[in-house]
């Protein structure tokens, strides 16, 4: 999946049936399940490790092996052996984040606010229009019910201007 950040946009992905068609990373998986339909003929096939990744059939064996390689370094388990060559410094920088997010930070301060316990009543949008100058619209009334309604609105918005 080739992806970029796109300024003021968002980041996005190129679909690999149709190169004109930019989508938004969001809505990526969505837009291959309908290109897909639309290119019955296109002969790609879905990885198996990761459903995003559509490739060309010749591309597949090289393409799992990639993608293998990289999701087992992303997501290292206690059964992955870790060659000497990936226990560099990036493997050491994931570990010393994991640390650092599991230990307890000081400097956040502890918030004890519990809005459950607000003696403060129920909002009620109706009583709140019916307080305040907003404009009401009568629906599902009758004509003479509606005549009623506007006058009374006409007099409320009045109580308002004095």
């Amino acid at each position: 999946m080739n992806t970029m950040d796109i300024p003021n946009y968002g980041m996005v992905a190129i679909c690999p049936y149709d190169k004109n068609h930019v989508i938004l990373v969001e809505r990526f998986s969505n837009h291959l399940l309908r290109c897909r339909r639309q290119h019955p003929n296109a002969k790609k096939v879905i990885c198996p490790i990761n459903s995003a990744h559509h490739v060309p059939e010749p591309e597949l064996s090289l393409h799992t092996k990639n993608c293998a390689a990289v999701e087992s370094f992303k997501h290292p388990s206690s059964t992955n052996q870790i060659s000497p060559a990936q226990t560099s410094m990036s493997v050491g920088a994931v570990d010393s984040s994991v640390e650092a997010e599991s230990r307890p930070r000081e400097d956040v301060p502890s918030n004890e606010e519990n809005w459950d316990d607000m003696d403060e009543p129920p909002y009620n949008p109706e009583t709140y229009c019916l307080n305040n100058p907003i404009i009401r619209k009568a629906r599902n009334l009758t004509k003479a019910q509606k005549h009623r309604f506007y006058e009374a609105e006409r007099a409320r918005h009045n109580s308002f201007k004095k």
